[in-house]
């Protein structure tokens, strides 16, 4: 006879609902998310969730459209702990990967791109690797601002450096990048 481990779950449930109801996760980058979706836009409408997240997101995302956006907006500013908001104006769904290495005209994020915010019309996004500079920078500085424990030299680390104080201003053009502290309590 052979036997089988147990399943860890009764039944099936999505990644994100499990990371919820365990509080496993310390901290997130939600980058792109399809919250509108999501458990049936659950997550979008509200949410249990404490972990300080920084939710970041392209304005032209065509592939979770407005009310993906908005749901990642509104996830943002409901958020149960620190939570911050991170959105490349001329950023698509793919500004998060590395869709370039394969196909630099990938379009969405990579390359001339269909508009979201200006049906019909297309639009020239950020160039990719100003794209990752943001995404990696906000990024560092969110993780280690709110993972790090108080007097790390991570955390506490001034100016351009990684840390805390890196999320006191923009890095980048205001007109590009938009990044906001919407609950800024540092566990």
């Amino acid at each position: 006879m052979i036997r089988r481990p147990p399943r860890s779950t009764p039944k099936p449930s999505s990644a994100a609902s499990d990371v919820y109801k365990r509080q496993r996760v310390k901290a997130g980058v939600l980058m792109c998310p399809s919250l509108a979706s999501s458990d049936g836009g659950a997550l979008a409408a509200g949410h249990g969730a404490t972990a300080p997240a920084l939710v970041a997101i392209g304005t032209e995302d065509t592939v979770i459209g407005e009310e993906g956006n908005a749901a990642a907006r509104r996830y943002a500013a409901d958020h149960g702990g620190p939570a911050a908001l991170l959105e490349i104006v001329r950023g698509g769904h793919v500004s998060f990967t590395s869709c370039e290495l394969y196909t630099p005209t990938y379009g969405n994020g990579i390359g001339p791109s269909k508009s979201l915010t200006t049906p019909g019309a297309t639009y020239e996004p950020l160039p990719i690797a100003d794209q990752h500079a943001v995404v990696n920078s906000y990024g560092l500085a969110f993780l280690n601002a709110r993972l790090k424990p108080p007097g790390h030299a991570l955390r506490e680390q001034a100016g351009d450096v990684y840390g805390a104080a890196y999320l006191e201003r923009n890095h980048f053009n205001d007109a590009e990048v938009k990044y906001t502290e919407v609950k800024c309590d540092i566990l």
